[in-house]
């Protein structure tokens, strides 16, 4: 991985740790993108003990540019011949632990 790309990804990370109006220990983000059909999505669930305490409540944190930064992090791996993932799933875990994982299949507004 190149150093631009996991700068994208540790500034999604700050971008969504920055909450400070709610307690967690993981979240989930997930952002999905259909170049086809023009469009972008984004889910951001917050847990603390196994519960949700947030889900998809983008107030408090920059939605905008986590989106720009999740595009731009696309556009780097597809230009990178990474391949032109479709959904990005990024997890941070109880133990601090951070996951990414990439799904190629093509995503639908119903998914």
């Amino acid at each position: 991985m190149l150093q631009n790309e996991i700068d994208k990804m540790n500034k999604i990370y700050s971008i969504i740790i920055a909450r400070n109006d709610i307690n967690f220990d993981s979240f989930e983000y997930v952002y999905r993108v259909n170049e086809i059909e023009g469009w972008s999505s984004q889910r951001l669930t917050y847990w603390l003990n196994n519960e949700v305490v947030m889900k998809n409540d983008f107030t408090s944190i920059d939605e905008q540019l986590l989106e720009i930064i999740s595009q731009e992090l696309h556009d780097e791996m597809q230009k990178n011949l990474k391949g032109d993932w479709k959904k990005m799933i990024f997890v941070l875990n109880k133990t601090g632990e951070v996951n990414t994982k990439f799904d190629y299949n093509e995503q639908s507004l119903l998914d």
